[in-house]
């Protein structure tokens, strides 16, 4: 063919490039547009996305074709007619996928194995399609760790260079490794089967991995045994106590020995009494318990199935809002802002109109923005949040003003009355005395004083005391530290006196309390 398979792949790989870059690019230009401008960017945005979309597909479909015919070309002029023939004979065999890697340095040992075996060793390939391979292997901190690299055959072997320094260090995988083992989830019944089997492959997969790595499992044997013992179930750990109980001491192979003898009892005896029919795939080893019906009575199977499909359809882990998660539809959803919303449709290139993949706003049918009848879904509609937010605004504002009136209102109506029981009383302190009004509050839990009195008297300081101060309406408390004073009061009709003690306080209330008269006074 005139066009080779790595100029493609390099080509698609820059047009995903581009398309992160004009993202980013969109986000910025989002922040200083006005709200009539953001429809017409919102069309442009569609119109270069789709156009991206078509032509990553149409690069896609052209490099499995010319890879398919390069396949062909070198089958056919390197084997012998008896060997194609043979060939031909067998089965074709599905491809093998090598799996993603993101830098988790538990997972490294899988992908370079898989890599190396399919890419890196294959003779057949150049630097550059091995180099694209390595990128659409690749997500997360791996791939961002060889991205400034350019496609071409002397990276390639720098970029590997680099992502075994950064992700294939031995001590980091070995470290990643007995982290595994040591925060695994303890078992938590020792009779299901399939929680037993995942403990069990889990600890084989970590310990087989540092066998790979070139640590003997007499380094960490003991330790990690005592530990896995503490994770199972008492009656688990009694059993293998038993099976022990004639060595002096027992090793990590020893109980990987052991839990594998539980697993496989488990499994026989489970098979034993369970039905003849293997389980279908997604019930869990479950079995459905079937009712023999009399002869000729009617089947209801019919209707079972279709209130079965009925309650499938309306779950709603199917019916979910793709932007909070409730059960109300997605082009509705009004629990975060717009921007986010529409930040989020365009990450997961979903319709501007309908919130669904696969679909453009150009050739869209649904319905149009409700509040503004333009081509949007109502979720993402700028000139809708800002009418709900001029609302509060306006709420609020005549909400406060409606609380100043009542407050003056009520001033105005209790001009001649006093709402709490108040005295008269001397205070006596060590320099003066002084008359003062006391107001009785039967809620309150304390006695206060205010701190100008206090300090005009000089009234003895006994301690200190913190106080959590909850206003009208509020959650959280205001702490406050009041200090103690020794209050002497003195009747000032027959001289009597008492000594209580109080907190001293900046003021008892900011309210404007009118003196009351002289015959309203206990």
């Amino acid at each position: 063919p005139d066009v080779k398979i790595d100029e493609l792949e390099g080509l698609l790989i820059q047009l995903q490039t581009k398309d992160e870059q004009l993202k980013s690019i969109d986000s910025k230009i989002e922040n200083v547009l006005d709200l009539t401008e953001i429809e017409s960017e919102i069309e442009k945005i569609d119109e270069y996305n789709e156009d991206i979309v078509f032509t990553s597909v149409k690069l896609k479909n052209k490099i499995k074709l010319l890879q398919s015919v390069t396949e062909q070309v070198i089958s056919n002029g390197r084997e012998s007619p008896s060997n194609r023939n043979k060939s031909n004979s067998n089965a074709k065999l599905p491809k093998l996928k090598i799996q993603t890697y993101y830098g988790d340095p538990s997972e490294y040992l899988n992908f370079w194995n898989q890599f190396e075996n399919a890419v890196d060793k294959n003779s057949s390939l150049s630097n550059i399609e091995k180099f694209s391979y390595l990128f659409s292997s690749l997500g997360g901190d791996a791939l961002s760790c060889i991205k400034g690299f350019a496609i071409s055959d002397d990276n390639y072997e720098s970029a590997i260079k680099l992502l075994k320094d950064t992700f294939g260090q031995t001590d980091v995988l070995i470290n990643a490794h007995v982290s595994k083992l040591l925060n695994m989830s303890p078992l938590k019944n020792s009779s299901n089967l399939q929680e037993l089997r995942n403990f069990y492959f889990k600890c084989q997969t970590q310990i087989r991995s540092l066998d790979s790595l070139g640590v003997k499992s007499d380094t960490y044997s003991v330790m990690l045994s005592s530990i896995i013992l503490k994770l199972f179930p008492s009656d688990l750990a009694l059993e293998f106590s038993k099976a022990q109980i004639s060595s002096s001491n027992h090793n990590l192979e020893d109980l990987m020995k052991f839990l594998h003898d539980v697993v496989s009892v488990r499994q026989r005896t489970f098979q034993i009494q369970s039905p003849s029919h293997p389980p279908h795939r997604g019930e869990n080893l479950q079995y459905k318990q079937f009712v023999r019906r009399p002869f000729g009575a009617p089947s209801r199977s019919k209707f079972a199935s279709s209130a079965s499909e009925m309650l499938t359809n309306a779950s709603p882990s199917t019916s979910g809002c793709l932007f909070c998660g409730q059960g109300h539809l997605s082009h509705l959803c009004e629990n975060s802002n717009a921007k986010k919303r529409r930040e989020k449709l365009l990450r997961e290139k979903r319709c501007l109109l309908c919130c669904n993949l696969n679909c453009f706003v150009k050739k869209c049918k649904g319905a149009v923005c409700s509040f503004c009848n333009s081509r949007h879904a109502r979720a993402i509609c700028f000139k809708l949040e800002n009418s709900k937010n001029q609302k509060s605004e306006n709420n609020s504002e005549k909400l406060s003003n409606e609380v100043v009136s009542t407050a003056t209102n009520c001033m105005v109506n209790v001009k001649k009355g006093v709402l709490l029981q108040c005295v008269k009383v001397d205070i006596v302190g060590n320099k003066i005395s002084d008359c003062v009004y006391a107001l009785y509050d039967n809620g309150s839990e304390r006695t206060f004083l205010r701190k100008g009195i206090s300090e005009k008297l000089g009234l003895r300081v006994v301690g200190s005391e913190k106080l959590n101060i909850y206003s009208f309406g509020a959650r959280k408390p205001r702490s406050q530290v009041c200090r103690k004073v020794e209050v002497k009061l003195r009747n000032i009709l027959d001289g009597r006196e008492v000594v209580i003690e109080a907190l001293e306080i900046e003021e008892i209330s900011r309210a404007s309390i009118r003196v009351p008269d002289w015959d309203v006074c206990v």
